[in-house]
């Protein structure tokens, strides 16, 4: 029975690695793609704070138009939530998603102050 239950355990930790279909990445590969990740949150939180800024300084002067910018910037402001959550969790997916999302409502905003 322990000879058994030996075997089992074998075949078992023979198969784990394998189960996802790809190998551990090596630690400096990890440590690699969690600095990548951090700088993409860092960009991301200041990408977003200078188009607030400056949205809102020419949505008040009235160089664009005032409503259509709010929404943008909740938008924005509501995605740059999902990529902290996502960066916080280890969700590699859904920080991918949210940088990306965040990215196209900022060349929104952008898009709206070129036509002002």
């Amino acid at each position: 029975m322990i000879k058994l239950s030996f075997l089992a355990a074998l075949a078992l930790a023979a198969a784990l690695p394998g189960c996802a279909g790809q190998s551990i990445p090596p630690p400096v590969a990890a440590a690699d793609q969690t600095v990548i990740d951090e700088k993409a949150a860092i960009l991301a939180e200041t990408a977003y704070t200078g188009a607030s800024r400056l949205g809102f300084v020419a949505a008040k002067s009235g160089l664009i138009d005032r409503e259509r910018f709010k929404a943008l910037d909740a938008r924005a402001y509501v995605a740059l939530g999902v990529v902290r959550a996502a960066y916080r969790t280890g969700n590699a997916q859904g920080f991918d998603t949210a940088v990306r999302e965040l990215n196209t409502i900022l060349a929104q905003i952008n898009a709206l102050a070129a036509g002002a």
